[in-house]
């Protein structure tokens, strides 16, 4: 199973930097926002290391630090302190919460990955070995003493244990020759053989022990003393070359230089692209104003010719209109000229005929009673 990795930072960009530094060397990255949300995860989980802003969201840097010591299943865990260029913490006081190492932000991805696989290594030599230390709450010592001079200290003291065992199996062990050398010497010679071989076997394990560990603690406070007039040092001597006279020094000749080449090269490789986007705008653009321009001309030419050619046109129109009428009038004219005499004599012949008929119906009427009565008349007289 993969050691787990907690990301405390309020910073998404830190999370996923964190992340994409450790996963590909093995490691699974879990990130949170604040303090109060990786202790509750870190009360289910126990990470191999913890990666926690020194400004947290919600709590203090020292109080996530003393609640971690709190559980019982983060013995194990290593926590890292990221500080900001403003933040002034107490180191000294830190390590005693159980801050292994510190990082300054922004950090380089291999200054992070070395912290980290150094912090692994000493976990895998711990656990290889007796087991790490059980971290105590709250802190028996709040000096300036560094977790390294606390390991130091737990070394002498594993070998002041095996020293003792050491003398213990030597007294109890049945040794001939102190006896044998009793019968010449004294017992002082025999005392004194046996301080001179445990005085000897103390100064080698010493030396081991000092070949070993003061290498660590030189390079330790070395680079607690040098680390930071090297970036005093490194600061000043940056200031100075990126100050803006030096930068105009170092930046103008290179401009001067490369900028018109660049230029040609660029407009170059740029040119048909240019040529094509020129193309389509200008197109469309031309075509725009063309056909605004033609819709203004042909009306300016339409108001300023229109009133003419309609005048013309009225006038052709005027004659063709007379000529048709006169055409026509032609043809109907005798036509008219039938019907008004058509409709004239009908009248008149209406109205002679109104004036005849009563005299002729009068006289018919009286024909036809001179008739009747002829015939009344005509029998009597032939009764008689």
């Amino acid at each position: 199973m993969p050691s787990s990795i907690f990301i405390v930072d309020s910073s998404p960009a830190v999370r996923r930097m964190v992340e994409q530094i450790s996963t590909p060397e093995g490691f699974e990255v879990v990130g949170f926002q604040d303090g109060p949300a990786a202790l509750e995860a870190a009360r289910r989980i126990s990470p191999a290391l913890i990666i926690a802003d020194y400004n947290l969201d919600n709590m203090t840097f020292s109080g996530f630090c003393k609640e971690i010591n709190k559980l019982d299943n983060l013995t194990e865990t290593y926590l890292i302190s990221l500080i900001n260029p403003a933040d002034r913490p107490d180191e000294n006081h830190l390590r005693t919460l159980g801050v292994k190492a510190f990082l300054n932000k922004p950090f380089q991805s291999d200054d992070l990955l070395d912290v980290i696989k150094s912090l692994h290594q000493k976990q895998h030599e711990a656990s290889n070995g007796k087991g790490l230390k059980r971290r105590l709450w709250p802190p028996t010592s709040t000096t300036t003493d560094s977790d390294k001079d606390d390991e130091v200290m737990d070394h002498f003291d594993a070998s002041d244990e095996q020293e003792d065992q050491a003398m213990d199996q030597h007294r109890d062990s049945p040794n001939p020759a102190p006896a044998a050398r009793a019968s010449t010497a004294g017992p002082e010679d025999a005392m004194k053989g046996l301080f001179d071989q445990l005085l000897q076997s103390m100064a080698q394990r010493t030396e081991k022990k000092l070949t070993d560990l003061l290498p660590q603690a030189i390079e330790e406070k070395l680079a607690s003393h040098v680390r930071p007039i090297v970036q005093r040092e490194l600061q000043t001597q940056l200031g100075d070359i990126l100050s803006h006279e030096r930068l105009a020094e170092i930046i103008q000749p290179l401009l001067s230089q490369e900028l018109p080449a660049l230029l040609r090269k660029e407009i170059t490789a740029c040119e048909p692209i240019i040529r094509q986007t020129v193309s389509d705008l200008a197109g469309a653009s031309i075509r725009e104003s063309l056909d605004q321009l033609v819709r203004e001309q042909a009306e300016a030419g339409v108001r300023k010719h229109l009133p003419d050619v309609v005048r013309g046109h009225l006038g052709a129109i005027d004659l063709v209109v007379k000529d048709e009428i006169q055409q026509a009038t032609l043809k109907q004219a005798p036509l008219l000229a039938d019907d008004i005499v058509r409709a004239t004599a009908e009248q008149t012949v209406e109205q002679a005929v109104q004036r005849i008929i009563p005299e002729l119906a009068e006289q018919h009427i009286k024909a036809e009673l001179k008739r009747l009565i002829g015939a009344v008349e005509a029998p009597g007289p032939s009764k008689s």
